[in-house]
């Protein structure tokens, strides 16, 4: 056909012709006769994209407009026309194609206008790339990508939402974030707030212990010490709160230390009027059940033999036994509920005996009486006599389920964040680094091309190995983005057979 001698001719006398070809990393090449625009040539790889059978194909422009997208055909049309117009305008756009089983091919068409000698476009030479993968895989980081996008959303709602203050300080103590909850606690809106060091509303007495337990997570990232202090609010009125001290500095996300808190304060009165009614009157029975039934939180009272001698109605409801069923039971009884992962509160409980300690705040999960776990936050108060000898204890008892739950949907959005965080960063950089291997490949070929005396079958062998370095590129990046189809869950397994003569030669003549 008198079309592709004539581009083979053009192709031995225009390099810039030869150069648009191997940088065009083709799935197929077409060549149109503008004076006759009904007669335009394809190779055969043009119709084999698109699962047609090259010999029955017509070598006519009409064959190709008859299963392009008729809106993408308009799109081509006009870039078209601009490009004749103005040779500086590209002539460059994803189209797509119904593949001859009905399914959608997403194509990159490129051209370049032959002109004569007066600038009039003549021919027409162009490339096509399929994209279809790039383009699946493409939109499947984009819903991980929302996916991720989600997952923050939720995170952020969960802290915002969460019961207790949250706020977040750098390495100097300084506020990063300050949480609603917290605001609301602390009396402080977050733009009063950031910027500040929460020692300057540390009470004096409890700011040692304060700087004490953040040197502890700096110097040991995997502590989170729990602390109760007094914190004065705006309006200058201190506050007792319960404090957990996590280290995040580590984390991209986070990257600071993250302080969990409760304002404690009335459980704080409960026990100092707990311990002035033992003190003024010894278990005066009236006053302290006073106390114990018009509390939310449980309270249990142990004797020397650590056997439960008090139980409050709120106690009751916490686990679903009457006290009457509590009365008596023993440490060793109650460790029997307790769930077997977290026993080893019972030994911390008597080793703070031993050590003399006037109390100590644990976690813990045990069953209630209908059978399910239940998460709990005790504070117990030792008591000693005046040998220093154990003679019993007040503990007061949370319920903290429904904090506990919210705490690993935190952590769970948060890890999801991350992963997603991961993946796009690895994504980024693999790709920067793993294309410049068949890049190299292209590029170095491509100038052995530009030797004067290379026969038809050396160029032809170079041609072969641009295109399968081209295809080399492609596969590494359908296999870096394959990272995020792993990360989804979504990974395929393709089966196919591959040929290991021509593989190993490729190998051989590449490197």
């Amino acid at each position: 056909m008198y079309l592709k001698k004539e581009l083979y001719g053009l192709i031995k006398t225009d390099e810039s012709i030869f150069d648009f070809i191997q940088e065009s990393a083709l799935d197929g090449l077409w060549y149109w006769d503008l004076e006759k625009p009904e007669n335009e040539w394809m190779n055969a790889k043009f119709w084999t994209v698109l699962g047609y059978d090259p010999d029955e194909m017509p070598h006519k422009s009409n064959a190709w407009q008859s299963i392009i997208n008729q809106d993408d055909l308009k799109l081509a049309s006009d870039n078209l026309t601009q490009h004749w117009e103005n040779p500086e305008h590209p002539y460059d756009q994803v189209v797509r194609y119904t593949h001859k089983n009905g399914s959608m091919v997403w194509i990159r068409c490129r051209g370049m206008a032959i002109r004569d000698k007066n600038g009039k476009p003549i021919r027409m030479l162009g490339a096509h790339q399929d994209v279809t993968e790039l383009k699946r895989r493409e939109q499947e980081l984009y819903k991980a990508k929302e996916k991720a996008e989600e997952s923050e959303k939720l995170f952020k709602s969960l802290i915002k939402n969460a019961p207790d203050g949250i706020v977040i300080i750098d390495e100097q103590g300084k506020y990063t974030f300050v949480s609603p909850n917290a605001e609301r606690l602390f009396g402080y809106n977050k733009d009063e707030a950031i910027g500040h060091s929460g020692s300057e509303n540390t009470h004096p007495d409890d700011l040692p212990m304060v700087l004490k337990a953040l040197e502890t997570i700096c110097a040991d990232p995997d502590k989170k010490p729990k602390l109760e202090y007094r914190f004065k609010r705006k309006n200058g009125e201190f506050r007792w709160i319960e404090t957990t001290f996590t280290n995040l500095l580590s984390d991209r996300a986070i990257n600071g230390i993250v302080l969990n808190f409760s304002d404690i304060t009335e459980r704080k009165q409960i026990f100092e009027e707990l311990l002035i009614t033992k003190e003024k009157a010894e278990e005066s029975e009236r006053k302290f059940r006073l106390i114990g039934e018009n509390t939310s939180d449980g309270i249990i009272v142990f004797n020397s033999n650590f056997q439960i001698i008090y139980v409050s109605p709120a106690y009751e409801n916490q686990l679903g036994y009457s006290a009457k069923e509590e009365i008596l039971r023993t440490t060793e009884g109650i460790a029997d509920l307790i769930y077997p992962d977290d026993k080893d509160v019972i030994s911390e409980i008597f080793k703070a005996i031993e050590e003399k300690k006037q109390g100590l705040i644990y976690s813990y999960r045990i069953k209630h009486k209908q059978g399910h776990y239940i998460w709990r936050e005790d504070n117990a108060k030792f008591n000693y006599d005046s040998n220093n000898n154990y003679t019993g204890a007040y503990v007061v008892c949370r319920d903290i389920t429904e904090k506990k739950i919210q705490e690993q949907q935190i952590i769970a959005a948060k890890e999801k964040a991350e992963q997603s965080d991961r993946l796009k960063s690895a994504f980024l950089a693999n790709m920067s680094h793993e294309i410049r291997t068949p890049m190299n490949g292209i590029l170095g070929f491509a100038d052995l091309l530009k030797e004067p005396d290379l026969t038809g079958d050396e160029q032809q062998k170079y041609i072969g190995i641009i295109e399968k370095s081209g295809n080399r590129m492609l596969n590494i990046i359908n296999d870096i983005i394959d990272i995020s189809k792993i990360e989804s869950g979504l990974m395929e397994l393709v089966t196919k057979e591959t040929n290991v003569n021509e593989q190993i030669e490729f190998i051989y003549t590449f490197f």
